[in-house]
């Protein structure tokens, strides 16, 4: 919720992570992952995948 809340009802362009890159699904994908890995990666659980839908029959993902 902390990372996707901070998305929430803003305008994508403002947000620093995407200073130096257009958003799109996939470099929106790529910025939740890290910020998930971030606070979830601990050695014993990792966040490995994440998909963003744009509708119900188109989503992008990013994984590592």
């Amino acid at each position: 919720e902390e990372v996707l809340d901070s998305l929430d009802h803003v305008h994508l362009n403002d947000v620093p992570a995407f200073d130096r890159a257009s958003v799109s699904a996939e470099h929106l994908a790529r910025h939740v992952l890290e910020q998930m890995a971030s606070r979830i990666d601990d050695g014993r659980c990792r966040v490995t995948k994440v998909r963003v839908w744009m509708t119900d029959a188109r989503s992008a993902s990013y994984k590592r």
